[in-house]
């Protein structure tokens, strides 16, 4: 059946926070990011009607209602992303100042998701902490066009595409029947995977506590229709970037796997945000622990298998005699285990400091909170420019008052409570 235009805009809309801008993909500047997705549609034999939006929280999604299936592609993930393989650069072990570099740069993405949920208090107070931490006086690069100009072709194009390969395998039908953690993919468990995580981080002892943990709090179904959409996008981009742009099969495989490690820590970033959100200024520190872990070790799984099937993939692809195993592809990955270790205990760190800092959502506190911020933000022209320029590469028009929008919201959300 049909579905208006309209319809589909009301969709969109009701899909979006209060504010949010968005209209029909065009793919302006991204004639390959256009193919991947007309080869994708056909590969996957799907039909999705894909959207772009912007002014709202950074993110891809699939929405399907009414029999139409629905993409919204935020513009601002791509540059996220880019960012991201940028961090990963600047704090080389051999560089001094990762230490330094990397909390800032954390914080930043942390306030643009805070403000994607329309609470400017926690935006405003992690905005400033960054700016306050920063080594480097320049505000990141808001402008989207210079940022993807900055990476190369080829793994340009495996950051745009890896998320929207995700999005378009949650299109396909599951295949479990009775899904479950000793459910298999690729033939090892995923009860098998949560286990060597929680020996792997040295919680032997309390392993059987820790599986029944992870057994009562995880929906099987659900981690498994999103490994499902991670192998389908692996696939999808190393097949489409190996074909389109003539690179060797170890090579497509590298930039997706790279795509996908980026992908992975925004989304674990958006989802800690969402936590702070709910349990910040309460006293549920236990069941935020408890959330915040169930989460990260569904990421680990994921990647987990991710990578095995990489190997698996690469096995096939090899050419000739080139020995080219599971090993190949562990040892892509662990070049950057550093990097994400750092990264990942510099994330934990300001999540702490976050959650024993921000009263709750509503709280009484919250207004002289908020006013002392935007007094901070009114009268530092510097923190006023990098407000400004958030919002810009978040897609908001170039006139748009970082001061007044933020007491806007803060409004909108006082009226609301």
């Amino acid at each position: 059946m049909a579905v208006s235009e309209r319809a589909l805009e009301l969709l969109v809309g009701a899909a979006l926070p209060t504010g949010a801008q968005f209209g029909r993909e065009n793919f302006a500047g991204d004639p390959l990011v256009q193919r991947f997705c007309e080869w994708a549609k056909e590969m996957l034999k799907v039909e999705v009607n894909i959207f772009v939006s912007w002014s709202c929280p950074p993110d891809v999604s699939i929405l399907t209602s009414s029999g139409v299936n629905i993409l919204i592609r935020s513009e601002r993930f791509d540059t996220l992303l880019v960012e991201y393989l940028h961090l990963k650069d600047a704090a080389s072990p051999r560089n001094p100042l990762t230490d330094l570099v990397l909390p800032p740069a954390t914080l930043r993405w942390m306030a643009e998701f805070l403000l994607g949920y329309r609470w400017p208090q926690a935006a405003l107070y992690t905005a400033i902490r960054a700016h306050e931490l920063r080594i480097d006086p320049r505000p990141p690069n808001p402008f989207r066009d210079e940022a993807l100009a900055s990476v190369d072709e080829v793994q340009r194009v495996a950051l745009q595409c890896f998320c929207l390969g995700h999005e378009l395998g949650h299109l396909l039908p599951s295949q479990y029947d009775a899904p479950s953690l000793d459910t298999k993919v690729d033939g090892l468990s995923l009860s098998r995977h949560i286990s060597r995580d929680i020996e792997e981080g040295g919680a032997a002892p309390v392993a059987e506590q820790m599986m029944a943990q992870a057994r009562s709090s995880i929906d099987a179904l659900n981690l498994l229709r999103e490994i499902d959409a991670d192998l389908i996008a692996l696939e999808l981009v190393a097949v489409f970037v190996a074909n389109t742009l003539g690179v060797p099969a170890k090579e497509a495989l590298q930039v997706a796997l790279t795509a996908y490690e980026a992908q992975s820590f925004l989304y674990a970033t958006k989802h800690t945000c969402a936590l702070l959100r709910r349990y910040a200024g309460r006293d549920d520190r236990a069941e935020f622990t408890r959330e915040d872990w169930i989460a990260g070790l569904q990421v680990s799984v994921r990647a987990r298998c991710v990578l095995r099937r990489a190997g698996f993939l690469l096995s096939r692809w090899r050419a000739g005699d080139e020995k080219q195993t599971a090993a190949t592809i562990d040892a892509m990955f662990l070049e950057s285990i550093e990097f994400r270790n750092d990264l990942a205990t510099v994330a934990q760190g300001e999540t702490e400091h976050l959650l024993n800092t921000l009263p709750a959502l509503n709280a009484q506190e919250g207004r002289p909170f908020f006013d002392s911020l935007i007094e901070t933000a009114r009268s530092d022209s510097e923190v006023r420019l990098d407000l400004f320029y958030m919002l810009i590469a978040m897609g908001f028009p170039g006139g748009t008052d970082p001061i007044g929008w933020l007491e806007h919201l803060f409004e909108m959300q006082q009226a609301g409570s």
